[in-house]
């Protein structure tokens, strides 16, 4: 296995392609030419044309290519892939990355920043470690086929969480005391193990006002929108996770997508702050025909869109 080619979302394309070529592997143009497919979209859209649609992978790449998918997604659309790869004679692996810090400025740039959470057959896994290793130095082998994306769904739900209660407790905090006292706050929530170092490093971002960097609002919304789809394949309401997906939302249609979710901080904040950052509420009236301010009770849910992929910076 010598030649790969990169499909999907190039802000990360370009730092999984560095890795590969970097450790000696040849980049090509076509899905024929390539021993190994990789793949990561940011919406299930986007991913089932790259597999499904014309002049895919399922349709252009040759037998025995292996097909790495490094999307968020769900188990069920990992399993209806691994089956049509599968029946073509390919190799498909479920890997969806997942970034261990969310505050740094290039996260997907070096093995050291990302996990690999891989469903595949065993044998498939063992064919493709050395080509793993070169994508993350912390490959997690999770089981068969889906088993990748349900890991990354359960993370995702996890991490979103933290987010948003991180903000909120900042929130009330900023509120109630001066700033220096905040930060004392959240330092012991962290010492009495009430919050993770990775919460306090999301800290130090909101407080200096660090919403710039490579895991956007954009690629958590994506991980977000492929968990709660997950949880819909198995008829299950995640109330908390609908509360945080409409969140970012929000940060997203006043122009936060581009941002890092550090940026949501903002949304509690006032309309001035908000607009040195480039964030522009009178965008969320037209979108949900009220202001933020409004204290209505009786909102309908249907003002909330289904998903993202009409605030797409690409």
């Amino acid at each position: 296995m010598e030649t790969f080619i990169f499909k999907g979302y190039d802000k990360v394309g370009q730092s999984l392609s560095h890795s590969l070529t970097k450790a000696g592997y040849t980049k090509v143009d076509s899905f024929a030419d390539a021993d190994i497919v990789l793949t990561y979209c940011i919406t299930q859209d986007e991913l089932e044309d790259v597999y499904f649609g014309s002049g895919g992978v399922i349709e252009s790449a040759g037998a025995h290519t292996y097909c790495i998918d490094c999307s968020p997604s769900t188990p069920s659309f990992a399993k209806e892939l691994a089956s049509m790869a599968t029946v073509n004679d390919m190799y498909p692996l479920d890997a969806p990355i997942f970034v261990r810090d969310i505050t740094d400025e290039d996260p997907f740039a070096a093995p050291e920043t990302i996990s690999l959470l891989v469903g595949s057959e065993d044998k498939d896994f063992k064919a493709m470690t050395p080509i793993l290793d070169c994508l993350s130095s912390h490959v997690i082998n999770c089981g068969g086929q889906g088993s990748g994306q349900l890991t990354h769904n359960a993370f995702s739900l996890q991490q979103a969480a933290q987010v948003v209660s991180l903000i909120e407790a900042h929130a009330l905090c900023k509120t109630t005391v001066k700033d220096a006292a905040t930060d004392a706050i959240i330092d012991r929530s962290v010492s009495a193990q009430v919050t993770t170092p990775a919460a306090r490093a999301l800290h130090h971002a909101i407080i200096d006002h660090e919403f710039v960097g490579g895991y956007t609002t954009e690629i958590m919304m994506s991980e977000l929108t492929a968990a709660l789809k997950a949880a819909d394949d198995s008829e299950l309401i995640l109330p908390q996770a609908e509360a945080a997906q409409q969140l970012l939302q929000l940060l997203c249609v006043i122009g936060g997508i581009d941002k890092t979710p550090a940026a949501l901080s903002l949304v509690y904040g006032d309309e001035e702050t908000c607009a040195q950052y480039g964030l522009d509420w009178s965008r969320a009236e037209e979108t949900y025909g009220q202001h933020k301010h409004d204290e209505s009770d009786d909102q309908d849910e249907s003002a909330f869109p289904e998903d993202f992929s009409g605030y797409s910076s690409n």
